[in-house]
């Protein structure tokens, strides 16, 4: 996001399509204004009304060399060259994959090498809060005389976006066989280190208020929303007051929570003790699943995901079609062309 809105902002970038892969490296069609020079440029993201500013530091390194290539895959009629150093012809493979993803990575949901689009549906369900999602592995590989990009389908399990008080119920009923569930009760300290381990990591929205704000879960304290306490100052000069959470969202908006005996997810900077009723959050879609699978949803997976061999070939096939690579603008940008 930071990359992408400093290309778009910054008049120097313009008249290029630049490709970012994530992590230290952009690759682009030619020079930039700035040519050798480093430079560092500022960023200023707005996020819930906070303006956040970040600097971007960018310096040319090298220049990627498609002749190399085209050497060592034997490409235009020339001679194989396989003797070629390895270092210089991966460099070249890098870019055209980072080329080929950027674009991607904005309209799919990337994960590692593969490329996942959220299902109209919510995806199928195979329990404990979770979804199939189905999308396609990608990788470029080089073979005699020509480029290969190999595209297969791709299936993993994400998180159902839904609410986290849901999510609790799910987890209830499925893991503890506790099909009525009572959530004016205080959750047991083993339910509750059950649910703990479940979200622990997890992105969650806060819901209530506007614009949503998300938060990544590092917490679930023992103690319910009607317990916990944390300072507030109401007066820049004042002392400081322990206040609940229950009380704080009565005082400050206006609510009076439904479940106020449910402990609370403690979300970003431990330091800054900032809690949210489970009530008011709900888990931020397009999270994959990273613990390993039960056997029963593994089997569900595997039974919904299975398909003949011509299926998957023609599944492939719809996938190359759908991605529309060669409409691309930083694909187009470079000249590049996929055929089908």
């Amino acid at each position: 996001m930071i990359i992408q809105k400093l290309l778009e902002s910054d008049p120097r970038f313009r008249g290029q399509q630049p490709v970012y892969d994530g992590r230290k490296n952009m690759y682009a069609r030619a020079m930039f204004p700035f040519g050798n020079e480093r430079i560092n440029a500022e960023v200023i993201i707005n996020e819930a009304g906070k303006a956040r500013k970040f600097v971007v530091a960018i310096q040319w390194v090298a220049r990627v060399s498609m002749e190399i290539l085209r050497q060592y895959i034997g490409m235009d009629g020339r001679q194989v060259n396989p003797s070629l150093g390895m270092d210089d012809v991966m460099c070249t493979i890098q870019s055209l994959d980072c080329i080929l993803r950027y674009g991607l990575a904005s309209r799919y949901v990337p994960v590692g090498r593969s490329f996942f689009t959220p299902p109209a549906d919510g995806g199928y369900d195979i329990g404990g809060g979770l979804a199939v999602w189905r999308g396609f592995h990608l990788s470029l590989r080089p073979s005699m005389w020509r480029m290969q990009l190999n595209i297969d389908v791709s299936a993993t399990a994400f998180f159902k976006g839904q609410e986290l008080i849901e999510f609790l119920l799910t987890m209830m009923r499925e893991q503890l066989k506790n099909h009525h569930p009572n959530l004016n009760y205080p959750l047991t300290d083993a339910t509750r280190m059950m649910f703990k381990k479940e979200v622990i990591g997890l992105k969650v929205e806060a819901t209530h208020c506007e614009p949503r704000r998300k938060y990544r879960v590092i917490n679930i304290p023992p103690l319910s929303a009607e317990q916990l306490t944390f300072p507030v100052q109401r007066t820049e000069d004042g002392p400081e007051e322990r206040v609940s959470v229950a009380s704080y969202f009565q005082e400050r908006h206006g609510v009076t929570l439904r479940f106020p005996k449910l402990p609370c997810v403690q979300v970003g900077k431990k330091e800054r003790h900032t809690y949210l009723p489970l009530e008011f959050c709900s888990i931020a879609s397009g999270q994959r699943c990273l613990k390993r699978l039960t056997d029963v949803q593994t089997s569900s997976m595997i039974k919904r995901t299975a398909s003949k061999a011509p299926e998957r070939a023609n599944n492939s096939m719809k996938l190359v079609r759908n991605a529309h690579f060669n409409e691309e603008p930083s694909v187009q940008d470079f000249g590049i062309k996929i055929s089908n």
